[in-house]
């Protein structure tokens, strides 16, 4: 069984969501929310779906 297809999928996931940690240092929040959806999308991790959480939250305004 030829796994490249599956390998391809979890090695986009990971630059997505290093892409992601890039943004949020930049203080890019929406740029950085794109990049961990992708991530979730191609493979769900604990991190990236804490990640997503928290950039949720920040965006979401108070009052």
């Amino acid at each position: 069984m030829d796994l490249a297809l599956l390998m391809a999928a979890e090695q986009s996931a990971e630059r997505a969501l290093r892409a992601a940690l890039v943004d949020l240092a930049a203080g890019d929040q929406d740029k950085a929310a794109l990049s961990l959806q992708r991530s979730l999308n191609l493979k769900r991790t604990p991190l990236a779906a804490c990640l997503a959480r928290f950039v949720a939250i920040r965006q979401t305004p108070l009052g």
